[in-house]
């Protein structure tokens, strides 16, 4: 029977480079009808930094010195490709947390991942001046904003706590007043749209704001701002079919998977992953409402009917690895069996996927497209680290990238409630 480490191994076989030219050729989305797209140019999440993670995970799980020379080709391809800006998802962020993550592991990396630490502190410090005032959410988002650049910066350096200080003060000055709804943001998925919108998710939204205040800006400044935040994410939930939930806030999306009453399992823009960062927030601000509603919403995504869930392929953006992540990490740190039971179910569906006749084994599925896809995000990366994670071969603090605490720094915060209440 196949294990999740022989899933992994499979999966960075198909992605071993015997040189720089090798890697780019690998770097590619290769779509169901045929075609394929090369991504090679993308530093952060969405190409070479994800695809030498997932090969320095598997070097961690079992010191094989083929992993870490293949995830030191991808890792030099992504120096090379900085072009693209300072962003977590094809920028210097990305490639910022990756090596953060493998350094901690493998001590691999230790200066690189320094200077890229100073790099996105100084050209957050030239951005942020205090007359800056954002465009549009795109400007604060975790994948594409300043809320994924403030996890990549590590505070060692005045230049770097200057950075850390200046994001912590947008965030708090652009949600100063947020409505009982949540705060309104220009939906960046369709950036055509003029129209704002109720965008409370992790990856686009406010809750990705939290997450990224959690996981590396509990300053005194930052946990004022985070507690605002999440009692605003709090009070915007809405009791619908499956208990307390959260709007999507993508409005006529042509999205796949979403119901009509926009109930979906994702990571991304819904209630799955707010829950997650609202429970993360509990726990680590000492207020266990968040705790409390957070389980609320995160059991009655368990008891909804599995036809209701929307998970149309394995990734961790929206797909079978993110929900059987979150549902695992929240029930373990929550000793909560019931959460942990449905992430197992999803784990061995997970597995099971694994199709060797496809280039990297799976398929994404992302707006109407199906392609086989190398990314963190959505691809068989984040496939690899999910994978080795659920196997219990690496442990989970890379699930800082999706803004959410890893189990070590949930642990060394004082218990928050771990049962349900009524909404």
């Amino acid at each position: 029977m196949i294990t999740a480490l022989d899933v992994a191994r499979c999966i960075v076989s198909r992605l071993s480079v015997p040189d720089r030219l090798g890697a780019r050729t690998l770097l590619s989305r290769h779509f169901a009808h045929g075609s394929t797209v090369e991504i090679a140019g993308m530093s952060g999440l969405s190409g070479a930094a994800a695809c030498g993670w997932a090969h320095w995970a598997l070097y961690t799980a079992e010191s094989d010195d083929a992993h870490a020379r293949n995830g030191h080709h991808f890792m030099a391809l992504a120096v090379e490709n900085l072009e693209l800006g300072d962003t977590l998802l094809l920028g210097r962020s990305g490639i910022g947390i990756a090596t953060g993550w493998i350094c901690r592991n493998t001590q691999a990396y230790r200066g690189l991942h320094a200077q890229l630490s100073v790099a996105v502190g100084n050209s957050v410090s030239e951005r942020l001046t205090l007359s800056f005032r954002p465009r549009s959410s795109h400007e604060l988002e975790l994948l594409n904003g300043i809320a994924g650049e403030l996890l990549a910066i590590d505070g060692a350096s005045e230049v770097e706590r200057c950075a850390v200080d200046a994001i912590v003060r947008v965030l708090d000055e652009t949600t100063a007043d947020p409505s009982h709804s949540g705060w309104r943001l220009r939906n960046s998925i369709d950036p055509s749209d003029p129209r704002e919108r109720s965008l409370l998710g992790v990856s686009h939204g406010l809750a990705g704001f939290l997450g990224s205040l959690l996981c590396n800006g509990l300053t005194d400044r930052g946990k004022s701002v985070a507690s605002r935040i999440a009692n605003s994410l709090y009070h915007a939930a809405v009791l619908g079919p499956f208990g307390p939930q959260w709007p999507h806030g993508l409005g006529n999306s042509r999205t796949v998977g979403i119901g009509d009453d926009g109930f979906r399992v994702a990571w991304c823009h819904f209630s799955l992953g707010i829950a997650a960062v609202l429970w993360c927030a509990g726990r680590l601000l000492g207020e266990p409402h968040l705790c409390e509603r957070a389980l609320d919403s995160l059991h009655g995504i368990a008891r909804s009917p599995r036809n209701r869930w929307g998970i149309v392929d394995f990734g961790i953006c929206h797909g079978a690895a993110g929900a059987a992540l979150i549902l695992d990490h929240v029930g373990r740190n929550a000793n909560d069996a019931a959460l942990r039971d449905v992430a197992a179910s999803l784990f061995s569906e997970l597995i099971a996927g694994y199709d060797q006749e496809l280039p990297f084994g799976y398929e994404a599925l992302v707006q109407g497209q199906r392609y086989s896809d190398p990314s963190l995000i959505n691809g068989v990366s984040g496939i690899v680290l999910a994978c080795l994670t659920l196997g219990g071969y690496i442990d989970d603090s890379w699930l800082a990238a999706f803004g959410i605490p890893g189990t070590a720094q949930l642990s060394a915060q004082p218990e928050s409630a771990t049962t349900s209440s009524t909404f």
